[in-house]
Protein backbone atom coordinates (compact mmCIF):
# COMPACT_ATOMS: atom_id res chain seq x y z
CA UNK A 1 0.00 0.00 0.00
CA UNK A 2 1.15 3.71 -0.90
CA UNK A 3 2.25 5.49 2.28
CA UNK A 4 1.43 9.13 2.05
CA UNK A 5 3.06 12.31 1.90
CA UNK A 6 1.95 12.71 5.73
CA UNK A 7 3.01 9.24 7.28
CA UNK A 8 6.39 9.52 5.34
CA UNK A 9 6.78 13.12 7.39
CA UNK A 10 5.70 11.36 10.62
CA UNK A 11 8.01 8.56 10.71
CA UNK A 12 10.90 10.85 11.09
CA UNK A 13 10.56 11.05 14.94
CA UNK A 14 8.08 12.31 17.26
CA UNK A 15 8.41 16.27 16.83
CA UNK A 16 7.32 15.47 13.07
CA UNK A 17 4.97 13.01 13.86
CA UNK A 18 3.27 15.51 15.91
CA UNK A 19 3.33 18.34 13.41
CA UNK A 20 2.03 15.91 10.50
CA UNK A 21 -0.94 15.26 13.53
CA UNK A 22 -1.43 19.36 13.83
CA UNK A 23 -1.06 19.82 10.23
CA UNK A 24 -4.12 17.31 9.55
CA UNK A 25 -6.20 18.98 13.28
CA UNK A 26 -5.85 22.54 10.89
CA UNK A 27 -6.81 21.15 7.23
CA UNK A 28 -9.95 19.43 8.69
CA UNK A 29 -10.66 22.43 10.38
CA UNK A 30 -10.80 24.29 7.05
CA UNK A 31 -12.01 21.44 4.86
CA UNK A 32 -15.27 21.50 7.23
CA UNK A 33 -16.11 25.17 5.78
CA UNK A 34 -18.37 24.94 2.64
CA UNK A 35 -17.64 26.79 -0.57
CA UNK A 36 -20.51 28.41 -1.03
CA UNK A 37 -21.62 30.31 -4.63
CA UNK A 38 -21.89 34.25 -4.09
CA UNK A 39 -22.94 36.77 -6.75
CA UNK A 40 -20.06 39.59 -7.66
CA UNK A 41 -21.96 42.80 -9.05
CA UNK A 42 -20.66 44.81 -11.77
CA UNK A 43 -18.28 47.83 -10.16
CA UNK A 44 -17.16 51.11 -11.98
CA UNK A 45 -13.93 52.29 -11.23
CA UNK A 46 -12.54 55.87 -10.95
CA UNK A 47 -10.23 56.55 -14.46
CA UNK A 48 -6.45 56.14 -13.17
CA UNK A 49 -2.69 55.16 -13.79
CA UNK A 50 -0.02 52.71 -12.81
CA UNK A 51 0.80 54.84 -10.06
CA UNK A 52 -2.61 56.07 -8.81
CA UNK A 53 -4.72 53.20 -7.74
CA UNK A 54 -8.56 53.16 -9.38
CA UNK A 55 -11.04 53.23 -6.55
CA UNK A 56 -14.38 51.97 -6.95
CA UNK A 57 -16.61 55.18 -7.92
CA UNK A 58 -19.16 52.97 -4.98
CA UNK A 59 -19.40 50.31 -3.03
CA UNK A 60 -22.59 47.80 -1.72
CA UNK A 61 -22.90 45.12 0.21
CA UNK A 62 -22.44 42.79 -2.66
CA UNK A 63 -18.89 44.08 -3.51
CA UNK A 64 -17.94 43.67 -0.21
CA UNK A 65 -19.45 39.99 -0.14
CA UNK A 66 -17.69 39.08 -3.16
CA UNK A 67 -14.66 40.73 -2.36
CA UNK A 68 -14.30 39.04 0.78
CA UNK A 69 -15.53 35.81 -0.69
CA UNK A 70 -12.74 35.45 -3.74
CA UNK A 71 -9.81 36.29 -1.22
CA UNK A 72 -10.63 33.80 1.27
CA UNK A 73 -11.95 30.70 -1.10
CA UNK A 74 -8.94 31.89 -3.38
CA UNK A 75 -6.04 31.96 -0.54
CA UNK A 76 -7.87 28.40 0.64
CA UNK A 77 -7.80 26.61 -2.64
CA UNK A 78 -4.19 27.99 -3.03
CA UNK A 79 -3.22 26.85 0.13
CA UNK A 80 -4.23 23.34 -0.31
CA UNK A 81 -3.02 22.84 -3.76
CA UNK A 82 0.71 24.66 -2.56
CA UNK A 83 0.83 22.20 0.44
CA UNK A 84 1.17 18.60 -0.73
CA UNK A 85 4.17 19.57 -3.24
CA UNK A 86 5.77 20.98 0.00
CA UNK A 87 5.22 18.57 1.93
CA UNK A 88 6.40 16.20 -0.95
CA UNK A 89 10.00 18.04 -1.26
CA UNK A 90 10.55 18.12 2.60
CA UNK A 91 10.48 14.52 2.33
CA UNK A 92 13.11 14.63 -0.40
CA UNK A 93 15.07 16.56 1.80
CA UNK A 94 15.21 19.33 -0.66
CA UNK A 95 14.61 22.29 1.43
CA UNK A 96 15.48 25.01 -1.58
CA UNK A 97 12.96 24.07 -3.75
CA UNK A 98 10.26 23.29 -0.45
CA UNK A 99 11.32 27.48 0.66
CA UNK A 100 10.42 28.22 -2.87
CA UNK A 101 6.81 26.73 -2.61
CA UNK A 102 6.69 27.95 1.03
CA UNK A 103 7.39 31.31 -0.49
CA UNK A 104 4.20 31.56 -2.54
CA UNK A 105 2.37 30.31 0.96
CA UNK A 106 3.45 32.95 2.60
CA UNK A 107 2.31 35.64 -0.12
CA UNK A 108 -1.15 34.16 0.14
CA UNK A 109 -1.60 33.65 3.85
CA UNK A 110 -0.40 37.31 3.84
CA UNK A 111 -2.96 38.66 1.32
CA UNK A 112 -5.87 37.34 3.39
CA UNK A 113 -4.65 38.66 6.53
CA UNK A 114 -4.02 42.28 5.00
CA UNK A 115 -7.70 42.28 3.45
CA UNK A 116 -8.62 40.90 7.15
CA UNK A 117 -7.11 43.58 8.30
CA UNK A 118 -8.30 46.57 6.22
CA UNK A 119 -11.64 45.16 6.80
CA UNK A 120 -11.91 45.79 10.24
CA UNK A 121 -10.16 48.60 10.63
CA UNK A 122 -13.07 49.98 7.95
CA UNK A 123 -15.22 48.54 10.16
CA UNK A 124 -14.32 50.05 12.97
CA UNK A 125 -13.83 53.42 11.65
CA UNK A 126 -17.05 53.51 9.88
CA UNK A 127 -15.57 54.50 6.50
CA UNK A 128 -14.87 52.40 3.63
CA UNK A 129 -13.27 54.96 1.35
CA UNK A 130 -9.81 52.73 1.74
CA UNK A 131 -11.60 49.53 0.89
CA UNK A 132 -12.92 51.00 -2.47
CA UNK A 133 -9.63 51.37 -3.09
CA UNK A 134 -8.13 48.75 -1.96
CA UNK A 135 -10.45 45.90 -3.77
CA UNK A 136 -9.56 46.78 -7.42
CA UNK A 137 -5.78 46.54 -6.26
CA UNK A 138 -6.23 43.31 -4.37
CA UNK A 139 -8.19 41.49 -6.92
CA UNK A 140 -6.40 43.40 -10.39
CA UNK A 141 -3.24 43.78 -8.67
CA UNK A 142 -0.50 42.44 -11.12
CA UNK A 143 3.11 42.16 -12.18
CA UNK A 144 2.24 42.44 -15.79
CA UNK A 145 1.02 46.03 -15.92
CA UNK A 146 2.99 46.54 -19.45
CA UNK A 147 2.78 43.75 -21.20
CA UNK A 148 2.48 45.63 -24.77
CA UNK A 149 5.51 44.91 -27.20
CA UNK A 150 6.23 41.34 -25.46
CA UNK A 151 4.90 38.05 -26.32
CA UNK A 152 2.13 38.45 -23.87
CA UNK A 153 1.02 41.42 -24.76
CA UNK A 154 -2.72 39.52 -25.36
CA UNK A 155 -2.35 39.36 -21.76
CA UNK A 156 -2.89 43.20 -20.86
CA UNK A 157 -5.70 44.06 -18.98
CA UNK A 158 -7.23 48.01 -18.99
CA UNK A 159 -7.93 46.94 -15.14
CA UNK A 160 -4.00 46.44 -14.55
CA UNK A 161 -2.73 47.96 -11.43
CA UNK A 162 0.03 47.79 -9.11
CA UNK A 163 -0.25 44.97 -6.18
CA UNK A 164 0.40 45.92 -2.69
CA UNK A 165 3.83 45.94 -1.68
CA UNK A 166 4.44 42.36 0.06
CA UNK A 167 6.33 44.24 2.87
CA UNK A 168 2.40 45.72 3.72
CA UNK A 169 1.65 42.54 3.96
CA UNK A 170 3.93 41.10 5.70
CA UNK A 171 2.71 43.50 8.02
CA UNK A 172 -0.47 42.44 8.96
CA UNK A 173 0.86 38.68 8.64
CA UNK A 174 2.88 39.49 11.41
CA UNK A 175 -0.02 41.58 13.26
CA UNK A 176 -2.63 39.07 12.82
CA UNK A 177 -0.58 35.89 14.00
CA UNK A 178 1.15 37.99 17.18
CA UNK A 179 4.10 36.64 16.59
CA UNK A 180 5.53 39.61 17.59
CA UNK A 181 3.98 40.15 20.66
CA UNK A 182 4.12 36.62 22.06
CA UNK A 183 8.18 36.47 21.76
CA UNK A 184 8.94 39.94 21.02
CA UNK A 185 10.88 39.26 17.96
CA UNK A 186 9.70 39.53 14.24
CA UNK A 187 8.89 35.87 12.78
CA UNK A 188 7.31 36.19 8.78
CA UNK A 189 9.29 39.19 7.99
CA UNK A 190 12.70 37.62 8.81
CA UNK A 191 11.31 34.57 7.58
CA UNK A 192 10.05 36.16 3.89
CA UNK A 193 13.86 37.56 3.32
CA UNK A 194 15.19 34.08 3.57
CA UNK A 195 13.01 32.55 1.27
CA UNK A 196 13.39 35.47 -0.85
CA UNK A 197 17.20 34.63 -0.31
CA UNK A 198 16.42 30.95 -1.71
CA UNK A 199 14.40 31.88 -4.84
CA UNK A 200 16.69 34.71 -6.14
CA UNK A 201 19.91 34.00 -7.87
CA UNK A 202 21.76 33.90 -4.32
CA UNK A 203 24.92 32.39 -3.44
CA UNK A 204 23.15 31.93 -0.24
CA UNK A 205 21.09 29.18 -1.92
CA UNK A 206 23.71 27.95 -3.86
CA UNK A 207 25.73 27.03 -1.04
CA UNK A 208 23.66 23.86 -0.23
CA UNK A 209 25.28 22.51 -3.41
CA UNK A 210 29.01 23.32 -2.51
CA UNK A 211 30.90 21.19 -0.69
CA UNK A 212 34.38 21.46 0.96
CA UNK A 213 36.85 19.21 0.19
CA UNK A 214 39.84 20.56 1.80
CA UNK A 215 40.84 24.15 3.91
CA UNK A 216 44.30 24.87 2.88
CA UNK A 217 45.01 28.14 5.14
CA UNK A 218 44.87 30.31 2.17
CA UNK A 219 41.63 29.09 0.72
CA UNK A 220 39.27 26.00 0.19
CA UNK A 221 39.22 23.24 -2.15
CA UNK A 222 35.17 23.01 -3.19
CA UNK A 223 33.33 21.29 -5.30
CA UNK A 224 29.44 21.43 -6.73
CA UNK A 225 27.21 18.42 -6.46
CA UNK A 226 23.94 17.88 -8.33
CA UNK A 227 21.92 17.19 -5.04
CA UNK A 228 22.22 19.22 -1.72
CA UNK A 229 22.24 17.90 1.71
CA UNK A 230 19.77 19.32 4.74
CA UNK A 231 19.92 18.23 8.27
CA UNK A 232 16.69 17.61 9.85
CA UNK A 233 16.42 20.03 12.10
CA UNK A 234 16.35 22.77 9.25
CA UNK A 235 13.97 20.65 7.43
CA UNK A 236 11.57 20.50 10.60
CA UNK A 237 11.96 24.18 11.00
CA UNK A 238 10.67 24.22 7.66
CA UNK A 239 7.96 22.59 7.94
CA UNK A 240 6.93 24.80 11.36
CA UNK A 241 7.18 27.79 9.38
CA UNK A 242 5.34 26.52 6.68
CA UNK A 243 2.47 25.41 9.22
CA UNK A 244 3.16 28.91 10.68
CA UNK A 245 1.91 30.69 7.33
CA UNK A 246 -0.95 28.26 6.91
CA UNK A 247 -2.71 28.76 10.21
CA UNK A 248 -2.35 32.18 9.15
CA UNK A 249 -4.13 32.28 5.97
CA UNK A 250 -6.22 29.78 6.56
CA UNK A 251 -7.42 31.82 10.13
CA UNK A 252 -7.54 35.11 8.04
CA UNK A 253 -9.75 33.06 5.42
CA UNK A 254 -11.74 31.24 7.70
CA UNK A 255 -12.70 34.88 9.58
CA UNK A 256 -13.35 36.58 6.52
CA UNK A 257 -15.95 34.06 5.43
CA UNK A 258 -17.46 35.53 9.16
CA UNK A 259 -18.48 38.71 8.06
CA UNK A 260 -21.97 39.84 6.48
CA UNK A 261 -22.83 42.76 4.72
CA UNK A 262 -26.34 44.77 3.52
CA UNK A 263 -26.98 47.47 2.26
CA UNK A 264 -28.79 49.36 5.61
CA UNK A 265 -30.08 53.19 4.97
CA UNK A 266 -28.61 55.45 4.69
CA UNK A 267 -25.44 53.72 5.46
CA UNK A 268 -23.96 50.17 4.56
CA UNK A 269 -24.08 47.57 7.26
CA UNK A 270 -21.29 45.13 7.80
CA UNK A 271 -21.48 42.51 10.87
CA UNK A 272 -17.91 41.10 12.45
CA UNK A 273 -17.76 37.69 13.14
CA UNK A 274 -18.82 36.81 16.54
CA UNK A 275 -17.05 35.62 19.42
CA UNK A 276 -17.44 31.91 19.59
CA UNK A 277 -16.36 31.99 15.37
CA UNK A 278 -13.42 33.57 16.58
CA UNK A 279 -12.86 31.17 19.66
CA UNK A 280 -13.45 28.18 17.45
CA UNK A 281 -11.01 29.33 14.87
CA UNK A 282 -8.43 30.20 17.32
CA UNK A 283 -8.54 26.87 19.25
CA UNK A 284 -8.93 24.92 15.70
CA UNK A 285 -6.51 26.73 13.41
CA UNK A 286 -4.54 29.33 14.81
CA UNK A 287 -3.30 28.07 18.21
CA UNK A 288 0.33 28.48 18.12
CA UNK A 289 0.75 25.56 20.34
CA UNK A 290 0.16 23.39 17.60
CA UNK A 291 3.20 23.97 15.91
CA UNK A 292 5.53 25.48 18.88
CA UNK A 293 5.57 24.09 22.06
CA UNK A 294 7.19 23.67 25.36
Amino acid sequence: MRTDRYDILAQRGQDWARLVANLRQIEAAIASIPFEPFFEPLAQLVSHDLDSPAPLAAITASHLDAWTRHVAYGTIVRLGSLTGPCLDLLGENQLIAAGLVERSILEHAARAAYSLEALTGAYKSKSWDKIRELIPKVLFGTCLTNPVGTIFDEFAEVTAQRPTKPSKLIDSLESFAGTSETSGKSFFGGLYSFLCDLTHASQRANSAFCEVLADTGGGWLLKYKKSEEENDEALLGALRATMRCLQAGYGASALLLRWSFDDGMPNLVASAPGEKDMARIGKEILDPQLVFWQ
